[in-house]
């Protein structure tokens, strides 16, 4: 451009000619540096950089909500986690720059909330509208959160996504928004569930979604007029139903399939050609598994023939694709009918090989249907139960599944794999009301002798019958093959063949104990009297981080949490873990976790040099929140790692967290150890063992003493995994040397790893089970000992009763006495080398005598080569005619490396001040009030749980008063 001026110096005047320099539109700039990534979240809070009428445009000067950043927008906390923006008006709008991988349909999700119905948006991508009005609907509050999606068609590359806020709704606002989530659009079925695969998928049920997204055809509309109304040609098929016609290269077909396991199948394609057709390819996942396949000439339009190919298929829901790629010397591609897969010998039902050694069910024979899987000589599954094959499958008295009405020359196929060639056990678990049943298992060329089956006395009467095999190692198929039919078979245990263990050695004298390990306190300089001491009033308390002295015993305490811990879900209860006293600390005492009342886990850091508890960084509520469905364990060996459950459409998945990473990783999903457990979740989980890390985990119920299976693992080794059933008695399918029958209440291991004690229910210890209280399994020679009071099970009365904790090799349980008449407050010690033999640690027990103490242990300081003291918080209970004691309402240590009969050292730190009677019915105890302590590895320190004495406030949503995380140190 240019423009000539008239430029005049005192008398002379020139005409010039000027250069104009253009004008720049300024632009806004990605507020973290680059575009966002589309697909992906955009987060409201992170609009461009550049200013009013720029980045942004926002009718009021500042950020009314002060949070996050200092523009004129106005940005808060969310509930969710991170930030929203709030206080949005008519004609206010936010620019992001963002990078559009490729063209084509996505799905537009936005967080937003109203309290009341809000107002319209809309949004840009390039300046063009590409969603219309959109109305944020009533939430029920401007923190209740809810998505509202609309299909979009996007260009690819970098642009302005501009969110332009249009009008208010009837509450004068228009709502919050949170953030803005774009992915790929995506085809859906047509029958509106996935095809299954194996099966047949009929051509003309082509998923919906329509053009360039469930089909590409070249020609607007159905010309052949059938079925459908979309662009896809389909007609009446001779042979029945329709097909798909008139097809063009390059047009293609999406249907939705779900694979049912990985394998190889046989692909078996419909099709008709008038000539010399032209040729296709089908993809799976976007990957084409076939290569081309050609249309031969069949002879007319409706002469059909099957054009078939093996293909290797993963297993899980995705697209298959055909894709028609050329047209033939008659210038056309050819129709198609239907494609049908097979499966290609069998594969495995739970999706992998069965590890052997190990056990396998019988009902979890292989998928792959009759003649490749199983052979079954009837129609259809007699029994009715679990899997729709021709085998027969039926409830199991044993809990479970049991294959039923075996016929003479029907087998079963299970895929496995063998660790180690060698000799194996194989135990077979069968019931049968007649004799003469025989049968006989297949590893390929291998055949093992014939088995005879006994007359059990019933069909739900069973027993176990051996025989042996010598087995090549890797992945094979074992068959179960029936020589004379007439029994049931439950389960397959396979063992490796060794001799039998030797027996474990006697117990070692528990003092006197070597030196101590290096840090870990065996004494402390507390108080060790036996008088009692009222609970003088307290000072008023401050907030989270405020430190006092115990008035009655001087101890420094910590309170670590108050009704702010999450700051925007006020007035929240916290507790320390109720199932795991000895995993709540990392093994290096830097670290722990409480829970909130709404089953939160809140890890926090711990300095122990400053006496400081601080929330981790994350962008939970006000700090790291992780997302485990039960209580965590921390690692025994790695002070960065924690275990627990994590909420997976798979199953119940225990998961790995990664402190130094940040990262959650699966450790074993329990579905593959065991099936059928959708709707069940991870029970009791403990874990010790240094420098191999052992685990253990109750699982298999739908809550809390409903679970039924016990698994011992290392932790980096699940082939060695052991199983327990407790229902059935088996421990890997083969009978325990107790009777068990029982549910689980409670498990914890040993800080070894290798002795492993079980808590039936409370249900179970009555009639008609009268359980033992409680069982120690011995995981080196699988015996399991009972250890009760004396009941149905026989055992010696060795009183075991209340609460118990685990340090290395040996066990101290709560309630009651060696040597002395029933009084709870006694704490009895034993040997897991010689269970039966415990003795008594406190001689003499203070006075009066009474039942109504009660506590929690907790011995996560316990090393291998010393005996160091055991933590208590006890508790009176119910109606309390005895006079107030010593040690009453107090958090204690219990001195262990005392010779038995000559009593042992108490030392007495604070009162925890928790009153745990219900609000309610003061005669029953409220188990969240119970204070739970937690003490750290190092001997140091100790996490309790505590309502101190009800004054810290209320919380309605839970119970009448709010609980507190406490922190007491030991010295």
């Amino acid at each position: 451009m240019f423009r000539k001026a008239l430029v005049c110096v005192w008398a002379t005047c020139a005409l010039l000619t000027l250069n104009a320099r253009p004008i720049t539109a300024a632009t806004s700039t990605p507020y973290t540096g680059t575009p966002v990534a589309i697909p992906g979240t955009i987060e409201a809070e992170n609009f461009d950089d550049g200013g009013e009428g720029i980045a942004y445009h926002d009718s009021t000067i500042g950020n009314s909500l002060a949070a996050f950043r200092q523009t004129d927008v106005d940005i808060e906390a969310a509930s969710e986690g991170g930030y929203d923006v709030g206080k949005i008006r008519a004609g206010e709008w936010l620019n992001y720059s963002v990078n559009v991988s490729s063209t084509g349909k996505y799905t537009l999700e936005v967080r937003v909330a109203s309290s009341g119905q809000g107002g319209t948006f809309h949004i840009e991508f390039g300046g063009n509208d590409v969603t219309g009005p959109l109305t944020i609907p009533n939430t029920g509050g401007w923190q209740t959160w809810t998505t509202v999606s609309t299909p979009v068609a996007l260009s690819a590359g970098p642009q302005i996504m501009h969110v332009v806020f249009d009008a208010i709704g009837p509450n004068g606002a228009i709502g919050n928004l949170n953030w803005l989530r774009l992915s790929a659009a995506t085809s859906t079925p047509f029958t509106g569930s996935a095809a299954a695969v194996p099966g047949t998928i009929e051509a003309e049920s082509f998923d919906n979604g329509g053009e360039g997204l469930a089909y590409h055809d070249t020609t607007a509309g159905n010309s052949l007029g059938a079925f459908r109304q979309t662009d896809v040609d389909i007609e009446a098929a001779v042979e029945g139903s329709y097909d798909v016609g008139k097809i063009k290269v390059g047009e293609w077909l999406n249907y939705s399939v779900n694979v049912s396991s990985t394998g190889k199948y046989a692909l078996d394609a419909r099709v008709a050609s008038s000539g010399q057709g032209g040729t296709f390819h089908v993809e799976f996942g976007g990957k084409d598994v076939t290569g081309p396949l050609t249309i031969p000439n069949t002879g007319g339009w409706q002469t059909w023939t099957t054009v078939s190919t093996p293909v290797a298929l993963s297993a899980g829901p995705q697209i298959m694709r055909v894709v028609f790629d050329a047209i033939g010397p008659t210038g056309a591609v050819g129709n198609l009918n239907w494609v049908r897969l097979s499966i290609v010998g069998s594969s495995p039902f739970t999706g992998a090989p069965a590890i052997v050694p190990g056990t396998l069910k019988a009902e979890n024979f292989d998928d792959g249907g009759e003649g490749i899987a199983y052979h079954d000589t009837t129609t259809g599954n007699s029994g009715g139960q679990y899997r729709n094959t021709d085998v027969d499958v039926e409830s199991s008295s044993l809990g479970g599944y049991d294959v039923g009405w075996m016929m003479t020359g029907e087998w079963l196929a299970y895929s496995v794999n063998v660790t180690a060639a060698g000799s194996y056990t194989l135990q077979f678990q069968v019931a049968s009301k007649v004799s003469g049943g025989q049968f006989h298992a297949n590893f390929g060329t291998t055949n093992t002798a014939t088995v005879a089956v006994p007359s059990t006395g019933g069909w739900q009467n069973w027993t176990t019958v051996t025989t042996t095999a010598s087995l090549t190692a890797g992945a094979q198929v074992m068959k179960l093959i029936v020589d004379a039919g007439g029994f049931n078979v439950a389960g397959i245990t396979l063992t490796a063949t060794s001799p039998s263990p030797s027996p474990p050695p006697p117990p070692p004298p528990p003092p006197p104990p070597p030196p101590p390990a290096a840090g870990v306190p065996t004494s402390y300089n507390a108080v060790t009297d036996r008088t009692m001491r009222p609970k003088p009033p307290l000072p008023a308390l401050g907030p989270a981080g405020f430190t006092f002295t115990d008035p009655t015993f001087g101890s420094k305490m910590l309170r670590v949490t108050d009704a702010n811990t999450q700051p925007t879900s006020p007035n929240r209860s916290y507790r320390s873990p109720s199932a795991s006293p000895q995993v709540a600390w990392n093994t290096t005492s830097n670290l722990f976790y409480v829970i909130s009342t709404d089953g939160t886990v809140i890890p926090y850091s711990f300095d122990a040099t400053a006496m400081k508890a601080s929330r981790l960084p994350g962008t939970g509520d006000g700090g790291l929140t992780l997302t485990f469905s039960n209580e965590p364990a921390f690692s025994s060996v790695n002070p960065n790692v924690m275990y627990g459950q994590v909420n997976t459409s798979g199953g119940p998945t225990i998961a790995r967290y990664d402190f130094s990473t940040n990262r959650y990783s699966t450790l074993v999903n329990l579905d593959t150890i065991v099936s059928g457990l959708d709707g069940t979740y991870v029970g009791p989980m403990s874990v010790g063992g240094v420098p191999t890390e052992y685990m253990t985990v109750g699982f298999g119920g739908a809550a809390q003493d409903l679970h039924h299976y016990l698994m011992w693992f290392p932790v980096n080794n699940l082939a060695a995994r052991k199983v327990i059933d407790t229902t059935t008695s088996t421990l890997n399918g083969a009978p325990t040397n107790v009777l068990l029958n029982f549910r689980i209440h409670a498990v914890v291991i040993d800080k070894s790893g290798r002795y492993v004690t079980l808590y039936p229910t409370v249900t179970d210890l009555g009639a008609p089970r009268y359980a033992s209280q409680v069982y120690i399994w011995d995981t080196t020679t699988d015996n399991i000992t009972a250890i009760t009071s004396g009941r149905n099970d026989g055992s010696p009365n060795a009183l075991p009763e209340g609460h118990a904790t685990a340090g290395y090799g040996y066990g101290i349980n709560h309630d009651c006495c060696v040597t002395s008449t029933w009084d709870s407050a006694q704490w009895v010690m034993r040997s897991f080398a010689s269970p039966l033999t415990p003795w008594d640690l406190i001689n003499p027990v203070v006075t009066p005598k009474e039942v109504y103490l009660s506590d929690h242990l907790s011995w996560n300081n316990a090393q291998p080569n010393v005996l160091v003291p055991v933590f208590s918080a006890t508790y009176r209970v119910g109606n309390e005619p005895v006079a107030w004691r010593a040690w009453d309402d107090e958090v204690i240590g219990i001195q262990t490396n005392t010779a038995p009969g000559t009593g042992a050292t108490v030392w007495r730190f604070a009162h925890h001040r928790s009153d745990v009677a219900s609000d309610t019915n003061p005669l029953v105890l409220s188990f969240w009030y119970t204070p739970r302590p937690n003490v750290s590895p190092d001997g140091r320190w100790i996490i309790f749980t505590s309502n101190w004495e009800k004054t810290l406030g209320s919380d309605p949503g839970d119970k009448t008063y709010r609980e507190d995380v406490f922190l007491v140190q030991l010295q």
